[in-house]
């Protein structure tokens, strides 16, 4: 019997080279390994910074922003099938968002602006206020939320979201609760860290 016919048949490995460019000049040899292409996904930029009215979320793009909004749009503007959230903002992404705009009378674009992720934080705010997490507060901290509310900013109004739907925020006591409602939502987020 030969050693070929006990060894296990495993596959060889793959060596993947990259193509190298060598040029010849003056008796020297230069070889360079060209840059990989350009990736055709460019990171999102954040909701916050859509409010500002000075950038969009658009189709190309990529990040933790893109899936914030996948989530948005899935509970805001279900369609026939689910949406990923993924991360990658893509056609599917993009046909819910022209849906979305279309359903609330928007500019139907498909690129997210300042007024498409204000619709979505009003909406998300609103579902807030239905669930558990709101109801279960004191009176008096969903007075003051309301208040908050009522008064705010898009920008304001996502921080305040990110605060009351924590589970840090829920765990502290109404005092603290009240207090934290006191301050400027941003401020109250990085206090607690959320």
């Amino acid at each position: 019997m030969s050693n070929e016919t006990i060894r296990p048949n495993l596959p060889r490995p793959i060596i993947q080279m990259k193509p190298v460019v060598c040029c010849a000049k003056d008796g020297h040899v230069d070889c360079t390994v060209p840059a990989e292409p350009a990736s055709p996904w460019k990171a999102a930029p954040a909701a916050d910074a859509v409010l500002d009215g000075r950038i969009t979320q658009r189709r190309g793009q990529y990040g933790g922003a893109v899936r914030r909004l996948q989530a948005d749009l899935e509970r805001h503007a279900p369609g026939d099938a689910p949406l990923a959230t993924d991360g990658y903002y893509g056609p599917k992404t993009e046909a819910r968002v022209r849906a979305f705009q279309a359903e609330h009378g928007l500019q139907v674009d498909g690129i997210v602006g300042d007024e498409t992720q204000a619709k979505l934080d009003e909406l998300t705010m609103r579902d807030i206020l239905l669930d558990d997490r709101f109801t279960r507060l004191p009176e008096t901290t969903q007075r003051a939320i309301l208040a908050l509310d009522k008064h705010a900013t898009p920008e304001t109004r996502r921080h305040l979201i990110a605060m009351i739907t924590s589970e840090t925020f829920a765990r502290l006591p109404t005092e603290a609760q009240a207090n934290l409602l006191e301050w400027r939502p941003i401020e109250a987020r990085v206090a607690i860290g959320v």
